[in-house]
């Protein structure tokens, strides 16, 4: 303070001092052109003085326009002026640097919640004001591979209704269709406001694993029902079948008993009797066959190289690959893969689905099979069954994991259902890609 106030009782004097002598040359001694001279340096002298005296004013003003615009690169340190000005530049120079690490926490306490935020293994997106996707995690990314996502109708249409349907707090079951596949997705939303702009915090959990196995759950419950039920039906026909001819006929089952039936009545019974026998008979090994599909083993867990696997599974088919002119290719990408599974169970899923693939070609000029060993985005190991076939009609890519539903005429309707319970048995998940006229891809994931 006392140097700000010795500056300006200098300046007041030297002030003074050269008013006194601008009088004196132009009162006094007439010395007007020299007055002039004086003049202009009593101006410069005026203007320093205020510029002195405002210098206060100039660092608030820096550090107020500090606050507005957010910038705390600037500091408060100045030459010193005296005490009062060394405090004031001191508390400045604090709050600027309080300011400074308010603003650094925020902007490390943003960056950890974005961090945590595109690590949530749930799709989830925020619309700002329902017309711009404003942040998108890296699982919603793999949900909805688009190049520029940034608007709500850059999503599927189903989910874009829906979200423009629903309320804060409210779930919602959609089904979307990716590369020809439905996804069942289960979508929550989450409005709130920041200041004065509304927000929509969307996520999207895949809940296809547990559709299906919800699915594969009833189907079973339904076969043991019906197992047990006819079963209890048929065997009390075929023993009552048994019992009857043993009743008509001799030890010998030969030589009829009763001597007061005709021999044409006698075949007409006969006849009944065995079609009552052989009819029981079929309707049993029916029911034993669709036991199958209750009767999947635990799951025997080894290490299985990819390479030969494959290799035995070519050799399996080869000759039949050759006989119906059959392109057919592997591919394993990387050569030295391998896969945690029981090697039984999966050999039985991946016949299968060539046994469908070999089917579904049939009647093309040229026949492509591929079998195809890698790994997707997160390092599980995919198996791929491959064709150019007939593909599948969209409303049926539903149906054909259900027990008995079959697109071919001769099909038993269970090969699929059977190869998603061994799947979902190991821990993994089958898929199917369509298109009609084009070709299906079954892609086997193993967790």
């Amino acid at each position: 303070m006392k140097h700000f106030r010795l500056h300006i009782l200098v300046r007041i004097i030297v002030l003074t001092v050269s008013l006194c002598l601008f009088s004196f040359m132009v009162f006094v001694a007439g010395l007007k052109a020299s007055a002039v001279f004086i003049g202009i340096l009593i101006l410069i002298q005026i203007v320093n003085l205020i510029y002195f005296t405002e210098q206060t004013n100039r660092v608030l003003t820096r550090f107020f326009s500090g606050i507005r615009y957010d910038d705390f690169t600037s500091t408060m340190h100045q030459e010193s002026k005296g005490k009062t000005f060394d405090e004031l530049n001191h508390e400045l120079s604090s709050v600027v640097e309080q300011f400074r690490k308010i603003r650094l926490e925020k902007e490390e306490n943003y960056r950890y919640l974005e961090q945590v935020f595109h690590h949530l293994s749930i799709p989830t997106i925020s619309i700002r004001n329902r017309s711009e996707i404003n942040f998108i995690n890296q699982a919603g990314r793999i949900l909805f591979p688009l190049p520029g996502v940034r608007k709500p109708e850059d999503l599927d249409e189903s989910l874009v209704k829906a979200i423009g349907e629903m309320r804060s707090g409210e779930k919602r079951l959609v089904r979307i269709t990716r590369n020809g596949e439905i996804i069942p997705l289960i979508i929550s939303v989450t409005a709130f406001k920041l200041q004065g702009v509304g927000y929509q915090l969307v996520s999207f959990q895949n809940i296809r694993r547990e559709v299906e196995k919800t699915e594969t759950d009833a189907w079973q419950k339904l076969i043991r029902v019906l197992t047990h039920e006819i079963m209890n039906s048929v065997t009390p026909v075929t023993t009552l079948a048994d019992s009857l001819r043993a009743l008509l006929f001799h030890a010998d089952h030969k030589t009829f008993r009763g001597p007061d039936i005709t021999p044409d009545q006698t075949k007409d019974i006969l006849q009944a009797i065995d079609i009552i026998r052989n009819r029981s008979k079929g309707l049993m090994s029916f029911v034993e066959t669709y036991r199958n599909l209750t009767r999947i083993p635990v799951p025997q867990f080894e290490s299985i190289s990819i390479g030969p696997f494959f290799q035995d599974i070519q050799r399996l088919f080869s000759t039949r690959f050759q006989k119906e002119a059959i392109t057919f290719e592997l591919s394993i990408v990387p050569e030295k893969i391998t896969l945690w599974a029981d090697l039984q169970l999966t050999e039985q899923v991946v016949i299968n689905l060539i046994i469908n693939a070999i089917h579904a070609v049939e009647g093309r000029e040229e026949k492509y099979i591929a079998l195809m060993a890698g790994e997707n985005a997160v390092g599980q190991v995919q198996i791929t069954v491959k064709d150019n076939g007939c593909g599948i009609p969209p409303d049926q890519l539903e149906e054909i994991f259900i027990p008995f539903f079959s697109t071919k005429k001769e099909g038993s309707g269970v090969g699929l259902s059977i190869s998603r319970q061994i799947m979902q048995a190991q821990g993994g998940e089958i898929r199917v890609n369509s298109s009609e006229n084009e070709g299906t891809a079954f892609v086997l994931t193993f967790g």
